[in-house]
């Protein structure tokens, strides 16, 4: 059941990664949009082929923490310089927590 929860909270702190990385990207200046933008994309193909938790070419644990530490970070920063930095601090303490946790656990196979 533990389990079941942080896996769920893991999705959730992925989509929110996306999003709060679409509003930054939203609230910069047309050259740096595009560059945001486009680094998102590139980032979620990446996700989709290398990070996922069913994928045929999921990367080793060490791997996958030290890309998701630059980028959990690089959201923590985008948040608090372009969007709100209450916000940073929240989505900060839930991506440590659950990235701490998701490396501690074994994550089942869904």
């Amino acid at each position: 059941m533990i389990k079941l929860i942080h896996a769920s909270i893991r999705c959730l702190l992925e989509m929110t990664t996306i999003i709060l990385f679409l509003i930054s990207g939203l609230r910069t200046a047309s050259w740096q949009r595009i560059t945001i933008l486009l680094t998102l994309l590139l980032l979620i193909l990446f996700w989709s082929r290398y990070m996922a938790p069913l994928s045929a070419s999921r990367w080793p644990s060490r791997r996958r923490l030290f890309v998701e530490c630059l980028l959990f970070g690089s959201t923590i920063i985008l948040t608090y310089s372009l969007i709100n930095p209450i916000w940073a601090s929240v989505y900060a303490v839930i991506a440590i927590i659950n990235t701490t946790s998701e490396h501690l656990i074994t994550t089942p196979s869904l």
